[in-house]
């Protein structure tokens, strides 16, 4: 079967810091543009969640510029993302939750530590450091088609 990486935030983030993250990844930087579009929430409400990525490692500040960008860890993973993808041979309960979208890795070996499933994540993408976004993404695999990329 050939699958690919994902990740997506985890589940402690909040609706606020997902939004924000998912207009950088769709190329809004600037904070004001941010904060324009996503004016149903408070500018406090905005300024928190930035400053919870900005802490957790997923995004960079440029005050000199008022803008947001991916930390370089985060844009590295997005590449990797992007362009890998591998030919392996899965158990059939793993294929099905592929079949059916995504298995998170933590799922391919759930009675294993924590230490171990980071490991496995090192090994699918060799020369990014996951551990400083271990609480704050979820790895996933997912299989790639024909047509994907």
């Amino acid at each position: 079967m050939r699958v690919g990486i994902d990740f997506k935030l985890s589940r402690h983030l909040g609706v606020v810091e997902k939004s924000v993250f998912s207009m950088i990844l769709c190329g809004y930087n600037r904070i004001n543009d941010i904060v324009d579009v996503l004016r149903l929430f408070s500018p406090e409400v905005l300024a928190t969640a930035i400053m919870n990525l900005v802490n957790l490692q997923l995004l960079c500040v440029n005050e000199a510029r008022n803008e947001l960008t991916l930390s370089a860890l985060v844009s590295s993973l997005v590449e990797r993302c992007l362009v890998e993808e591998f030919e392996a041979e899965f158990p059939v309960e793993i294929c099905q939750k592929l079949e059916e979208g995504a298995c998170p890795i933590i799922e391919l070996s759930p009675t294993l530590d924590r230490d171990v499933n980071r490991e496995m994540i090192s090994s699918l993408l060799p020369g990014i450091n996951i551990t400083p976004l271990a609480k704050s993404v979820t790895v996933y695999l997912v299989k790639r088609g024909d047509n994907d990329g």
